[in-house]
This record gives C-alpha cells, sequence and structure tokens, in this order.
C-alpha cells in the first residue's frame, strides 16, 4: 500500500510540471505573410493587379456592346468615320487613315453574311508606323471580328455580341529601344449580352470567354490561357467559372475557381479612413505551381462578403490572413 502512494504522488507531480510548463510557455504566434513562400506572394501580387489583361478585354467588349445598344436606340454615342474608304469587289473596305496619323497597314474591313463584321490590319513583314518624330516598327496582322444585335422593349434595351481576335506574328518596337521588341500569337472570343432599362437605371449582362495566346518580350516568352463565365448588374460582378494557365517556358502558374468569385461595386465608396483595394469579396480559388524546380499549391479564399480588404492564403497547412490596404507592397517584396 505505501509502494502505491508513492507511484501516485510522483505521477500527480509530473502531471503538475508538464500543465506549468504548457501554462507558462509562449504562445504560438499566427502565421503571417512571410511564411508563405515568394511564389504564392508573386502570384497574388500578380493577380490581384486589377483589372489584369483578360479583365481588360472583357471590360472592353462589354463596353462596345454598351455603346453599340445606347447609340442604336437613340441614347447618344455612335461611331464617328474619320477616314477615307474603297470598298473593293467582294464588299470589303480597304481604309488608310489620314493625316496626321498615317497607318502603314493594309486596313481591310469585311461585312461577313452572318452579320459580323471582320477587321484586318495586315503590316506584312514590317513597316514603320506613326508620324513625325513619334514612330516605331510594327509587322504581322490582327483581326478583329464584332458582332452586336440591339433591340428595345418598353423601357429596356438590350443587345447580344460576340467579339474575336487573332493574332499572327503580331508586334513591333519602338525605335531606339531594341530591347522592347515584342510579339503575340493567339486568338480570344467573347460572347455574351447587355441590358439596360431606362425608367428604372439598371443593367445587367452575362458573357463566356476563352483565350489562348503567347507573347514574347525581348527575350521572355509567355503563354496564357483561359476560359470563364461571367454575369454582372448594377449591384456588382461575378465570376462563376475562371480556369486559367500563365506560363514561362517550362514554368507556370495555373489557377481553378471553387466557388465564384463577387465583387461588390458598394465597396468602390470605402471609409475615407481606410485604404480600399479593389478585390473580390468572397470566392475561392486554388493554384498549382511549377517555377524551376520548385512545385507547389496554395490556395486564396477571398471572404464572406465584406469589404474589409482581407483575404487568405493557405499554403503547407499555414492559413494567412492578409489585409491588402495595409499590406500590399509585401506581397510583392523580394524573399
Amino acid at each position: 500500500m505505501r509502494t502505491f502512494n508513492k507511484a501516485t504522488l510522483l505521477c500527480a507531480c509530473f502531471a503538475i510540471a508538464v500543465l506549468s510548463c504548457t501554462t507558462n510557455s509562449d504562445p504560438v504566434p499566427e502565421p503571417t505573410i512571410d511564411d508563405l513562400s515568394q511564389f504564392a506572394r508573386n502570384f497574388v501580387g500578380m493577380r490581384l493587379s486589377s483589372p489584369n489583361a483578360m479583365n481588360r478585354a472583357s471590360e472592353t467588349t462589354v463596353n462596345k456592346s454598351f455603346q453599340n445598344m445606347m447609340s442604336t436606340h437613340g441614347f447618344g454615342g455612335g461611331r464617328v468615320k474619320d477616314s477615307t474608304s474603297t470598298e473593293g469587289p467582294d464588299g470589303s473596305d480597304s481604309t488608310i487613315y489620314p493625316e496626321p496619323w498615317i497607318s502603314c497597314a493594309v486596313i481591310t474591313q469585311i461585312e461577313n453574311p452572318d452579320g459580323s463584321t471582320t477587321v484586318i490590319y495586315d503590316y506584312g513583314d514590317g513597316c514603320e508606323e506613326g508620324w513625325g518624330d513619334y514612330k516605331y516598327f510594327m509587322h504581322g496582322k490582327s483581326v478583329q471580328t464584332y458582332k452586336y444585335s440591339s433591340q428595345q422593349t418598353g423601357s429596356v434595351v438590350s443587345d447580344s455580341y460576340l467579339f474575336k481576335m487573332l493574332f499572327d506574328n503580331y508586334g513591333g518596337y519602338y525605335y531606339g529601344d531594341s530591347a522592347s521588341v515584342w510579339n503575340m500569337d493567339g486568338n480570344s472570343s467573347y460572347e455574351g449580352y447587355s441590358s439596360y432599362d431606362t425608367a428604372e437605371n439598371k443593367f445587367s449582362g452575362a458573357y463566356s470567354y476563352n483565350d489562348t495566346s503567347l507573347y514574347a518580350y525581348g527575350e521572355k516568352h509567355y503563354n496564357y490561357k483561359s476560359k470563364g463565365k461571367s454575369h454582372y448588374d448594377e449591384k456588382g460582378w461575378v465570376m462563376e467559372v475562371n480556369d486559367y494557365e500563365y506560363g514561362d517556358g517550362s514554368d507556370y502558374y495555373r489557377s481553378h475557381l471553387i466557388t465564384p468569385l463577387v465583387t461588390d461595386y458598394s465597396c468602390n465608396e470605402p471609409d475615407s479612413n481606410k485604404r480600399y483595394v479593389w478585390v473580390a469579396v468572397s470566392g475561392h480559388e486554388v493554384v498549382t505551381y511549377k517555377q524551376g524546380d520548385k512545385e507547389g499549391s496554395f490556395e486564396v479564399e477571398y471572404g464572406n462578403g465584406e469589404c474589409d480588404n482581407i483575404i487568405y492564403i493557405t499554403e503547407d497547412g499555414k492559413r494567412v490572413a492578409v489585409d491588402l490596404g495595409e499590406q500590399w507592397f509585401v506581397l510583392n517584396k523580394e524573399g
């Protein structure tokens, strides 16, 4: 009986010592941006440089749709013709812009049987573009095909559209800066609709897109692939589907959207005492990458719908909260 009491006492003392050490130890620090790889920081900095290239392209397409819709139904706007045109026997229109801008490209406009219009800028093997002392060298071809169809029902005007771009050895450089030679090949397409209620002052729309492009700048070569689907109204913009890849040689970043990215337009009017960064307020994407001999993955969560600038990046089991209004620059610092 005496031996049992000693063992019990020793166990109790050991347990107290363990609890004492646990209670007095420092708390585990919360993960910070410094716990993320440079690859994750670089990607998020690039991803949030908004609007990025694909957003600019989609916004241009949507804007053209609204311009066409409004001008067609007498709400102002419209195209201004300030060039001389020569119509060919096939219905094409070869145009050379007058002074002060003179394009060295052969510009051909074709009205297609399906109602779409194709405009071709053909620089051939290369020529000098510009005027006066502002000149640069261009080569290759760009082909733009578009179609807009508008209608009005009561106070609601709407427009359906398609927009396609093709680049074939399209590029050039500014004189005196041969290191900035650029070139691109590839194609992209957008298809959707826009709607505007003139009585309620409300608008909406939706579109789908895909893009496959190869860019070269100096000695660097990049490839870009994307496909997606979005819709929007006067309250915000929702990216329902978004898969894309950004590559440099054998290196790449690939992103897949798990839940839709939601952008709230009301966040564009923040508290004057807080810096707001234009970013989605909710959504979740998974990113995989290969950079040199490093491969990995991480996830980006854009929040719970609040205009709070905060995103969460999870990598190697660590979930890091990033306040973009305060820590944007840290994402792009050197590792």
